[in-house]
């Protein structure tokens, strides 16, 4: 990006504007935390109801301790790990942290996002900037320009090109309770659960670590991600012409409509990449409903965040 398009984006932030911004993750619908304008035109602009926090995107360590009232050993340690990358951590808000970033909750979740442009804009604004997807509230996340442009064709806001997103799927949630020494993953996302538990007991042995979807977080709505038509999820061997009839009958469909399967690569780390804009691709085809056949493979660790993130946009799930 040249000094003229990188002044353009800072003064649109700085006026109080949104503008979609790359990372590595998915694109984010960005705003200052210091203007309250662009923060309610977030939730506006996406239909976003406000009881859904906002992540707060920094461009590292120090940027992160002027937003949360406590900054444990314990997240120094996780962010030298991991950040920038894919990874959030909820900890205690500021006192001076806009309300509707948090949803009135008393946790802020932040990230530091490792695409070079985002990085450089936070840097040179010297502001965190709070950005959940750019996309209509609970539709598929967009991981191109394009998805953005598609998703407000009648935006008024700027949409920077930073190529595809690299990861794919969101980034993975941690809540940290220096107090009780525990931490829970919220959301799972490409880090696994096993390489966080090493770290943690590496830095510290009385922490424990669990698995938990019960938090302050956003993402963690029971349906997200939808596409614009149904998505079944069949988990059974065989997937047969009464399962079509339960298909149709369910979605008021005629005993013509047909489905179309989507399939991933057999690498979770591509099979993320492919994920959201094979279901935004799909969903522009002449069928009634997608499909997509959950495959022995994909128990395995690697697939809990697109596992999620399936569950999570289907409408049907199948599996009897």
């Amino acid at each position: 990006m040249d000094k003229q398009e990188l002044d353009k984006v800072i003064l649109s932030l700085t006026e109080g504007n949104v503008v979609a911004i790359p990372t590595e993750t998915v694109y984010g619908l960005a705003a200052s935390i210091q203007s309250e304008a662009a923060l309610k035109k977030i939730f506006s602009v996406k239909n976003r109801p406000f009881f859904d926090p906002l992540i707060v995107h920094v461009s590292g360590i120090e940027m992160a301790k002027s937003v949360v009232s406590s900054w444990p050993s314990i997240a120094n340690y996780l962010a030298e790990q991991f950040w920038p990358g894919p990874f959030t951590m909820v900890l205690p808000k500021s006192n001076t942290l806009n309300p509707l970033i948090t949803s009135g909750l008393d946790s802020v979740a932040v990230r530091a996002p490792a695409h070079p442009i985002t990085l450089e804009i936070i840097k040179t604004l010297n502001i965190p900037l709070a950005a959940p997807s750019a996309n209509q509230f609970g539709k598929t996340s967009p991981t191109s320009a394009d998805h953005v442009k598609n998703s407000f064709p009648e935006r008024d806001f700027l949409v920077l090109d930073g190529g595809p997103s690299l990861i794919g799927i969101e980034s993975t949630v941690v809540s940290i309770d220096e107090k009780n020494k525990l931490i829970k993953l919220l959301r799972p996302g490409t880090l696994s659960f096993s390489l966080l538990q090493e770290k943690v007991f590496k830095f510290d042995s009385e922490y424990k670590i669990e698995k938990s979807q019960k938090g302050a977080s956003p993402g963690l709505l029971e349906n997200h991600y939808q596409p614009e038509i149904p998505l079944v999820i069949v988990d059974k061997e065989d997937f047969s012409n009464k399962d079509e009839e339960h298909i149709q009958k369910i979605f008021q469909l005629d005993h013509l409509s047909k489905g179309v399967e989507l399939t991933l690569s057999k690498s979770a780390n591509l099979a993320a990449r492919e994920l959201y804009s094979e279901l935004r691709s799909l969903s522009n085809t002449k069928v009634s409903y997608i499909f997509f056949k959950y495959k022995e493979y994909m128990k395995e660790e690697s697939w809990d965040g697109i596992r999620d993130r399936l569950k999570k946009a289907s409408s049907l799930i199948i599996d009897s």
